[in-house]
């Protein structure tokens, strides 16, 4: 059904990727790109599990209703998007390093230069919003859907602080 969703949308379909093993970074960007590509088409599918408009051999339980009903709000609360976003660019930057430091042919000299440049990138994801965050942030809409603002959370709040743990 989430496939059809897609091909409703013209969308390719984007098989969900496996989080595991040592190279767990590049996977999550992988995930997370991949719900972007198909934001739409996983929002439709997850209006038609919650209204109950699915075929008769489909048949969504009320746990399963409950759990769409509760990632459509997730997905459209405006401060989830935006932090969501900002993760995205911090885990890319994390990710290309990790990537190197699995290479075997660098040097601890080249590993430690990795380093230091992603751990600049990072205090400037401090002063400015990040490729990923500059998508959403000041937006009212994504990709057609309508994002709200949650009254009890500020996502700007805790970005500082968790790019200040990672890098000391």
């Amino acid at each position: 059904m989430l496939q059809s969703a897609f091909y409703t949308k013209g969308l390719t379909f984007c098989v969900p990727t496996k989080i595991s093993g040592t190279r767990w970074l590049p996977h999550i960007v992988r995930v997370l790109d991949n719900l972007w590509k198909g934001y739409g088409a996983i929002m439709m599918h997850l209006r038609k599990l919650v209204s109950g408009d699915i075929s008769s051999h489909e048949r969504a339980t009320p746990q399963l209703k409950s759990k769409a009903r509760c990632l459509l709000k997730l997905h459209h609360a405006k401060d989830a998007m935006c932090f969501a976003h900002f993760l995205h660019d911090i885990l890319t930057s994390l990710s290309k390093l990790a990537l190197y430091l699995h290479q075997c042919d660098s040097s601890i000299y080249q590993s430690h230069q990795h380093l230091q440049s992603t751990v600049v990138m990072l205090r400037k994801y401090i002063l400015k919003a990040g490729p990923h965050l500059q998508d959403i942030a000041g937006v009212e809409m994504f990709q057609g859907e309508a994002l709200v603002s949650m009254p009890n959370y500020q996502f700007e709040n805790e970005t500082i602080g968790l790019i200040e743990s990672l890098i000391n």
